[in-house]
């Protein structure tokens, strides 16, 4: 599925770097992202890295192959050292310790910009505006934000906007107030002058066992970076970070339309590639699956692009060296 009339982007960014973390099981997540930013913006010239932990050689292979300037580069052992004490206090977060991924996307120097996307979105459209806007991190709403509340900064939990004098000075008499606008972290436009040694080291010592300390909801990546940048990050609207998680709120309260948007955001249990999970989890809500099925035929159609260009690609290179291996044997 191409993106619309005008959603395509006619800048080459060549001072920008496209960054997202992978594991294994999101391999196919990751061939769509980075496919369909390439798509909504054909003359991009920048960089792409993929952050991973130990990919094998042949998944790192199936996303060479989607992006000639791809490279990837492993998880800082600073980082690595963190998430495997975070595991050691709380061992039912091992499967979750990858999304903290994203906090190396602050180490990335030497661009103007550094997009990072969560590896289960899709592009339908450009995203100019965060790559152009003059923002330390320009970032769209979380499911707390787009429910009209905000955040208590020590527990973390929603806080209606019209709590009142008590519920604020409650926030204050916990010495922590409150984050009036949280973002989700699946998409950040990063300022060239923010990453490197200073920021990245802060935001790594943050991922340690006392941040959760008396945090009641369990958020990874997210939970960090809100409560480093609170205040000083500049909101998108939710267009350009559309959370199906929260589509219904989306289209009531925002009045957004999943088509208006120009990138989907997959923050549900379960993923598009995986089909048979997918359909049991929306047999616990069918109205909900069915409201959701546009979108994961969207993504399906684009996987489906993304793989037949990289299987043709393989094929090409297969055909290449089996001539030169002919034509040796026959010299």
């Amino acid at each position: 599925m191409p993106p619309r009339p005008g959603f395509r982007s006619a800048q080459r960014h060549r001072d920008v770097c496209v960054c997202t973390g992978v594991t294994a099981n999101f391999v196919p997540g990751a061939l769509v992202a980075i496919g369909s930013f390439l798509k909504a913006h054909p003359r991009f010239e920048g960089d792409v890295v993929v952050f991973h932990d130990g990919l094998p050689n042949k998944q790192q292979n199936i996303l060479r192959d989607a992006c000639k300037r791809l490279r990837f580069e492993l998880v800082s052992p600073a980082l690595r050292q963190r998430c495997q004490a975070l595991e050691d206090a709380f061992p039912h977060w091992r499967d979750r310790l990858p999304r903290f991924f994203t906090l190396e996307a602050f180490r990335l120097t030497g661009y103007r910009k550094v997009l990072y996307s969560d590896a289960d979105v899709l592009f339908q459209g450009h995203v100019d505006a965060l790559l152009d806007a003059p923002a330390d991190l320009a970032c769209c709403g979380d499911r707390v934000f787009i429910a009209g509340k905000r955040r208590d900064v020590a527990t973390y939990l929603a806080l209606p906007r019209d709590a009142g004098r008590d519920a604020a000075r409650e926030a204050e008499r916990r010495s922590a107030g409150v984050i009036e606008e949280p973002f989700n972290s699946g998409l950040l436009a990063i300022d060239g002058a923010l990453p490197g040694p200073r920021c990245h080291g802060e935001l790594v010592d943050l991922v340690a066992p006392a941040t959760w300390c008396g945090v009641r909801d369990e958020l990874m990546d997210q939970l960090v970076l809100n409560r480093y940048f609170s205040g000083r990050q500049t909101m998108f609207d939710s267009s350009h970070n559309y959370l199906l998680g929260s589509a219904e709120a989306l289209r009531t309260r925002h009045g957004l339309a999943m088509d208006a948007a120009r990138v989907l955001h997959f923050n549900v249990p379960c993923k598009p590639w995986m089909i048979d999970a997918w359909l049991s989890w929306g047999m616990n809500d069918p109205r909900y699956g069915l409201q959701l099925m546009p979108a994961f035929e969207r993504w399906l159609a684009m996987y489906r692009e993304c793989a037949k260009g990289v299987l043709l690609r393989a094929t090409h290179r297969r055909y290449k060296a089996n001539a030169m291996d002919r034509e040796r044997r026959g010299a």
